[in-house]
C-alpha cells in the first residue's frame, strides 16, 4: 500500500513540473481581430467567443431576392430581350415603380423573353389590375409550358410562383383589360447567402473551426478561401445540419486572407442561414504543436 502510495506521489510531481515547464499556451484565433461581411442581423457574434450566440441571415423568399442582383437574374439585362419599349421599370429591382400595360384590340401583353433558355426555380409578379392577369411560361417553340393566375383580389401584393427548374425561354402576361405591372423577377437556382470573413492581412491557415448549424433551411453549404490577390478557392464542403461545432483541417497551410461560408437555403418562404462561430489557426490548431 506504501509503495502504491508512494508512486502515486511521484507521478504526481512529475507530471505537475513536466505541465509547468511544458505548458502549452492556447492560441489566438485569427478571426479576434477579422471583419465580417455579410447581411442580416448579429454577424459580430461569429467571433465573439460565444457558442451561444449567433449571426442570422436575412431571408432572400418571399421578396429580399427581388433586388439582389446575384439573384434575380432579370436585373442582369443581358439576360433578356424586352418585347415593350418601357420594360425597365418592371425589372429594376423596385417594388414601387410601375408601367401601364395597355389594351389593344381586347388583349394587354407584357413579354420578355431569354437571350437563352433558363431553368427557372421561382417567378414573382406585383400587379394592379382589372381583371385575371395570364402568367404565362413559353418554350424555345413559343408553346406555353405553364399557366397561372393573378386575380385582383391580389392587387399590390407579390406574388411568388414555385417552379421546378421549367425549361422558360418566355415570360408573358396576358390580360382582357389593362393592367398596371410594378415588378417581375425570376430566379434560376435555390436562393444562396454567404458571409465573409477578412483577416485584414494574408494569414497561415490549416484549421477552421466552426459551429454552423441552420435547421432544415439549407440544402448546401461551402467553405471557400481568398488569397490577397486572385480567386475564391473551394476549401470543403460542409454538413448544414451538424449540431455540434466542426473542425476542419487542411493536408497543408494555406494563405489566406478571406473566408467566405456559401449557404443555398430551400425556396421556401423566409428561410435563413446561421452562424454561430468560427474559429482559425494555422496547422497545429489552437494549442499548438505537441510539445517534445
Amino acid at each position: 500500500m506504501k509503495k502504491t502510495l508512494s508512486i502515486i506521489v511521484i507521478w504526481f510531481m512529475f507530471t505537475t513540473v513536466f505541465s509547468q515547464e511544458n505548458s502549452v499556451i492556447v492560441k489566438q484565433s485569427y478571426t479576434n481581430s477579422a471583419v465580417i461581411i455579410a447581411n442580416g442581423t448579429n454577424p459580430e457574434a461569429v467571433i465573439d467567443g460565444d457558442f451561444q450566440s449567433k449571426w442570422e441571415s436575412e431571408a432572400p423568399l418571399p421578396t429580399n431576392y427581388i433586388s439582389d442582383t446575384a439573384l434575380n437574374i432579370l436585373l442582369k439585362k443581358n439576360n433578356i430581350k424586352p418585347t415593350h419599349s418601357t420594360f425597365v421599370k418592371a425589372t429594376d429591382g423596385s417594388t414601387d415603380n410601375n408601367i401601364l400595360i395597355k389594351e389593344t384590340n381586347g388583349v394587354a401583353q407584357f413579354a420578355l423573353r431569354f437571350t437563352l433558355p433558363k431553368k427557372l426555380k421561382l417567378l414573382s409578379v406585383k400587379l394592379n389590375c382589372k381583371s385575371q392577369v395570364q402568367v404565362q411560361l413559353h418554350d424555345n417553340s413559343g408553346r406555353v409550358v405553364y399557366r397561372k393566375f393573378y386575380s385582383p383580389e391580389n392587387n399590390y401584393q407579390i406574388q411568388n410562383f414555385i417552379l421546378q427548374g421549367i425549361n422558360v425561354s418566355q415570360i408573358s402576361l396576358v390580360s382582357e383589360q389593362e393592367f398596371m405591372l410594378f415588378e417581375i423577377a425570376a430566379m434560376d437556382s435555390n436562393p444562396k447567402t454567404e458571409i465573409v470573413i477578412d483577416f485584414k492581412a494574408e494569414k497561415t491557415v490549416g484549421w477552421v473551426h466552426t459551429k454552423h448549424y441552420a435547421g432544415e433551411n439549407i440544402t448546401k453549404l461551402t467553405l471557400y478561401g481568398k488569397p490577397e490577390r486572385g480567386s475564391w478557392e473551394k476549401l470543403s464542403e460542409l454538413n448544414p445540419k451538424a449540431l455540434n461545432p466542426v473542425t476542419t483541417r487542411f493536408k497543408k497551410n494555406k494563405r489566406l486572407r478571406y473566408l467566405k461560408l456559401t449557404y443555398e437555403l430551400n425556396n421556401k418562404p423566409y428561410s435563413k442561414a446561421f452562424l454561430w462561430e468560427i474559429k482559425t489557426y494555422d496547422k497545429s490548431g489552437p494549442f499548438g504543436d505537441f510539445p517534445t
